[in-house]
């Protein structure tokens, strides 16, 4: 017997609910926004992007724009808790055709070149008390916050007796001053 979904799940005007993360920490590349909107205009949408409650974009920034200037005017709401997977199925689309195929690269490569991050926007998160190292080795993150000036801030969590860090030293980067456990 299958679940019933969330209640809510509706169709609205993307202007009317969506809005940009002013905090966005991908700047995006012109090749990955090439690539979406490339995407789009051939093959149509076929991924979802993330908002919070109150509709702002958590993921799904550039999508979202290009799908706008392509004139795609509605969004469909699709109300969950984090706790179930959402799928887009695309009824128009046979698993293993040239455009499935074309869709999934399109997809992963625009992701994979479409990033640019703002180590500004990085650093400030980091002053904030967002701990990035879950998402960067310590080395990636040195050298991405390396490529703008300015950031003396304490970019891990706090390290606690019996974090399992006995032992180890910690190392400085001698670009940014940023401070890791090796």
């Amino acid at each position: 017997m299958a679940k019933s979904a969330l209640p809510g799940v509706r169709v609205v005007k993307i202007k009317d609910l969506i809005h940009p993360d002013p905090a966005n920490v991908n700047r995006h590349t012109p090749r990955g926004e090439g690539m979406v909107a490339q995407s789009i205009e051939q093959d149509g949408l076929g991924r979802s992007v993330l908002i919070t409650a109150d509709g702002q974009l958590i993921a799904g920034e550039n999508v979202t724009e290009q799908a706008v200037d392509r004139g795609i005017e509605e969004v469909i709401i699709v109300p969950n808790d984090g706790t179930r997977l959402v799928a887009v199925q695309r009824v128009d689309v046979e698993a293993g055709s040239e455009r499935a195929i074309r869709m999934g690269i399109a997809d992963n490569r625009a992701a994979e070149v479409g990033l640019n991050w703002s180590a500004e926007q990085l650093q400030a998160l980091a002053a904030e008390g967002i701990d990035l190292e879950p998402f960067w080795s310590a080395e990636e993150l040195a050298a991405l916050l390396a490529e703008e000036p300015g950031s003396d801030v304490d970019l891990g969590s706090e390290r606690e007796a019996g974090s399992g860090d006995e032992g180890k030293q910690t190392c400085t980067c001698p670009k940014c001053g940023f401070e890791w456990v090796a």
